[in-house]
């Protein structure tokens, strides 16, 4: 009987002492890249280490002379491999017409990661989009 009771104990022990390692699952990570001239948009790329599926993305624009600009677009992209080897381009249909500092919003999400967001500043001059210096 206190064999077996040893035996118990030290197993106890063992288990106690040994180190437990918790591996947290891949998952995708967006990388988003905005872009200006004469278009407004954005690339998006999964530079992590799992596929990304069904991102769901937008883009918005506003600001401009008297906050007169105000304009979105939204999609969804199927899936985004992982690596950061192929990135998907999006943006809006037609360049905001107008004159002045406007802040442009890409935000996206995949449904297995978090959200991403990005935001610049820029200056709109008619259709040509000028990124701003942080």
């Amino acid at each position: 009987m206190k064999m077996k009771e040893i035996i118990v104990g030290i197993s106890i022990l063992f288990l106690l002492l040994t180190p437990v390692v918790f591996v947290a699952a891949a998952e995708p990570e967006l990388e988003i890249e905005p872009v200006t001239g004469f278009y407004t948009g954005a690339i998006i790329r999964n530079v992590g280490t799992s596929d990304a599926y069904n991102i769901k993305w937008n883009i918005s624009v506003k600001g401009g002379f008297l906050n007169k600009i105000d304009a979105s677009k939204n999609g969804v992209i199927a899936m985004l491999p992982a690596d950061g080897s192929i990135g998907y381009a999006i943006r809006l249909e037609r360049s905001p017409f107008g004159f002045g500092k406007i802040s442009i919003t890409i935000t996206a999400k995949a449904s297995n990661s978090a959200t991403f967001e990005k935001g610049i500043h820029a200056f709109l001059l008619f259709y040509y989009t000028i990124a701003l210096p942080r």
